[in-house]
């Protein structure tokens, strides 16, 4: 019996069956998501630990608007007229505030959580994406770098307005 013999079967098998590969990468993005917020999410400035203006007084405010009132924001009167924002960012901020809502906890948190899964997601979609075009050996290297890509990283310990837009 030999675990090195045994690793690489299943090392192999991972390679070759596909949808299993898939999960398993998703699984590897989000376990390099979570340790990089649990080592690195208060390095840095004071301000990229916390929210940012424009989520603070835009896009946070119009979600619960958008949640209170059932309609889009719209400033009336005056030469502006029309929404401060596009509702882009503010529509995806209402699955987690209804989850942050439901589960009693901090909207902010939902959102960090979320922009993990999307993490997760965009290496899945970047595999599939780079596997069509070149082949599977290419698309592995490309999903692991960027699951891995310390800038992406550091953008998901924010509510930052281009993770949702990545995928």
């Amino acid at each position: 019996f030999s675990f090195s013999r045994m690793g690489t079967n299943l090392i192999t098998t991972i390679y070759q069956e596909r949808k299993v590969l898939l999960v398993v990468l998703f699984l590897f993005a989000l376990f390099m998501g979570s340790v990089f917020l649990w080592l690195l999410r208060d390095v840095g400035p004071e301000e990229h630990r916390l929210p940012t203006d424009d989520y603070l007084f835009l896009y946070k405010p119009n979600a619960e608007y958008m949640l209170q009132e059932g309609k889009i924001p719209v400033r009336s009167g005056g030469s502006e007229g029309g929404a401060i924002v596009p509702p882009g960012y503010s529509f995806v901020l209402l699955v987690p505030f209804l989850i942050a809502s439901f589960l009693q906890i901090s909207e902010f948190s939902v959102i960090i959580a979320l922009n993990v899964v999307i993490l997760g997601s965009t290496v899945v979609l970047l595999f599939l994406i780079t596997e069509r075009i070149f082949n599977r050996s290419i698309a592995l290297g490309a999903s692991v770098l960027w699951a891995t890509y310390p800038l992406y990283l550091w953008f998901i310990k924010n509510a930052h307005t281009e993770i949702p837009f990545i995928l």
